[in-house]
């Protein structure tokens, strides 16, 4: 099958991002239906390796379980590496979990949305190609990001070259990740899929899965999250109240978001007070005046053509900023400025 000169073109060629900060997930991108979002701030503390891919292509199709497996060979269920895979050419993300478990991927492994339209990988790679990746550090900074076909020594080979890079990331930033549960420690095989959520920042989910497998496998890992989650949140609030922390309106984020995970759980409850306290703080009221206005201008752009995205958020950045300037979200945009 010959493919058009376009579809080629998209294949083999990137163009690069509009920033070097790897984005929150915009409201294009949805996980699976019981379980809370994933957030790059959620991530912290762990490389995270992105797989961008589509269904459609007979190309890619037919080295996709080559690159899968290259993948988690390299990087599933390590300390410190967390496997996200996002469908951008439509469905939900049960269907991207099907397609990729019917290219041999585990799906226990992944952690799998979907992104419609392609608004979240336009702002990754400008020109997305059909498969692309992006790899995000411990500090949530984008690595790299590229297109995901691109191996060595041909097509015979069928050595990738992210999955390649594993002892590269390894050198680099080994004593920058960590784990979230007990470094060390292991748990039941039943409760992997917990676990991974665990891993992924996604406490309440983590918690409800160990709740299913019941017993006291379940019940060890609940009380760990517990107490995990209960030490996070304090830490998260003392650095939301320190006004000279200039990370504040991130730890009033990170606060406010694993608490509304929580909500109905013990941790939650006295978090919450701390979170209305905070919020009615001049500064913090003012950077979260900022968020929402940034969060409307991504999903306007987001609306337009995929050709015109990035000359509507070129347009539209440095009024954001002059609105919202020393605010967090004035320096991200700024910084998707360059």
């Amino acid at each position: 099958m010959r493919l058009p000169a376009l579809v080629l073109a998209l294949l083999f060629s990137v163009v690069p991002a509009w920033s070097q900060t790897m984005p929150e997930f915009g409201n294009s991108v949805t996980f699976s239906k019981g379980e809370e979002p994933v957030t790059i701030a959620g991530l912290r503390g762990k490389v995270a390796v992105v797989l961008f891919f589509q269904s459609w292509c007979p190309i890619c199709n037919g080295w996709a379980p080559d690159l899968i497996k290259q993948l988690e060979q390299q990087y599933a269920g390590q300390p410190g590496y967390v496997l996200i895979g996002i469908k951008t050419d439509g469905g939900t993300p049960e269907e991207a979990k099907a397609f990729l478990a019917g290219k041999g991927a585990d799906p226990e492994w992944w952690v799998v949305a979907s992104d419609a339209e392609e608004a979240y990988y336009q702002r990754i790679i400008a020109e997305a190609p059909l498969w692309g990746y992006a790899v995000v550090a411990p500090d949530g900074s984008r690595i790299e990001a590229d297109k995901a076909g691109q191996y060595y020594g041909g097509a015979g080979a069928k050595r990738f070259v992210l999955p390649s890079k594993r002892a590269d990331f390894d050198k680099t930033y080994a004593n920058r990740t960590g784990t979230v549960l007990p470094a060390g420690k292991e748990y039941a095989k039943e409760l992997a899929r917990a676990v991974l959520l665990a891993e992924s920042g996604r406490i309440a989910s983590a918690i409800a899965a160990a709740r299913n497998v019941g017993g006291l496998p379940g019940k060890g890992l609940e009380d760990d999250l517990l107490t995990i989650a209960t030490t996070r949140l304090t830490d998260l609030e003392t650095k939301a109240r320190d006004a000279a922390d200039p990370q504040r309106y991130v730890a009033f984020m990170g606060l406010r978001d694993l608490t509304t995970q929580l909500r109905g759980l013990p941790p939650a409850k006295a978090a919450q007070k701390a979170v209305s306290e905070i919020a009615k703080d001049k500064p913090i009221a003012r950077e979260q005046k900022a968020e929402n206005a940034w969060r409307t201008l991504l999903a306007t752009v987001e609306k337009q053509p995929k050709d015109k995205r990035a000359e509507a958020m070129k347009a539209s950045i440095p009024g954001f900023i002059k609105a919202y300037e020393d605010t967090h979200f004035a320096r991200i945009a700024s910084e998707s400025a360059r």
